[in-house]
């Protein structure tokens, strides 16, 4: 049986593409280091980071705009295998530094940061029409192509 893919969905102001390449790359470590998934090249890739991006008076908190308030605010959603609680909070933890630390946030802008956790198994979601329970385990990975996942020659 297959995992299910992690999906990750960020809502904040808009991000310069670099920074979104940044947040990408730590939320993804973020989610292997969780799921000590960190030699698993495969599950990194199933990693999907999908950017909402909204402007400062499209946000209200406590009936003040954010535009009004000086203040950030970045709404993370996840679906992913987490299936008890002490693997929830170690999940939260992880993602919360990582996005500090992409985005350059302080430990006083930590409460900026809110992360929904979904659990899901492989009997809740779907891949090309089939539940990725009923696929079969995936093939070995296909050589990685983008620059910055390449390994150096004869690296593990």
């Amino acid at each position: 049986m297959s995992a299910p893919p992690q999906y990750l969905k960020l809502a904040c102001p808009p991000l310069t593409r670099e920074e979104k390449q940044r947040v990408s790359e730590e939320l993804t470590a973020a989610m292997a280091r969780a799921h000590a998934d960190v030699a698993r090249p495969e599950r990194r890739r199933a990693c999907v980071v999908h950017f909402c991006a909204f402007e400062r008076d499209d946000l209200a908190i406590g009936g003040v705009l954010l535009s009004d308030l000086h203040r950030g605010y970045y709404l993370l959603e996840v679906s992913s295998v987490a299936p008890d609680q002490e693997s929830k909070a170690l999940l939260a933890r992880e993602l919360t530094g990582a996005l500090a630390r992409a985005l350059d946030l302080g430990t006083s802008s930590l409460a900026q940061i809110h992360v929904v956790l979904r659990a899901v198994t492989a009997d809740d979601v779907a891949v090309g029409g089939r539940l990725v329970s009923s696929l079969e385990p995936a093939p070995a990975p296909a050589p990685v192509t983008h620059p910055r996942l390449r390994r150096a020659p004869g690296a593990a």
